[in-house]
């Protein structure tokens, strides 16, 4: 995942804020997913539940959300086509 580094930005900037923290990550533009991004996808999940917060992703690649599906990742990080309320 090229984008990595934006993504733990965003997950420390929700935690910071006060409140429970949301986080959404649209990867609709990323068509592959091997399991450097897999672990990037995690290390997010894990600073933002311990905060009580719960990450989601918008619209993935039909790829991308195959290999979340097959990885059983879809239940950690939950696929949305809008942002939930």
């Amino acid at each position: 995942m090229a984008t990595a580094p934006a993504a733990f930005q965003q997950a420390d900037t929700a935690i910071a804020m006060t409140g429970t923290p949301r986080l959404a990550l649209d990867p609709s533009q990323t068509t592959f997913c091997d399991p450097s991004g897999l672990n990037a996808l995690i290390r997010v999940w894990k600073r933002v539940r311990p905060a009580g917060g719960e990450p989601v992703l918008l619209r993935p690649h039909r790829g991308v959300a195959t290999v979340l599906q097959r990885t059983g990742l879809n239940h950690m990080l939950p696929i949305h086509d809008a942002l939930p309320d």
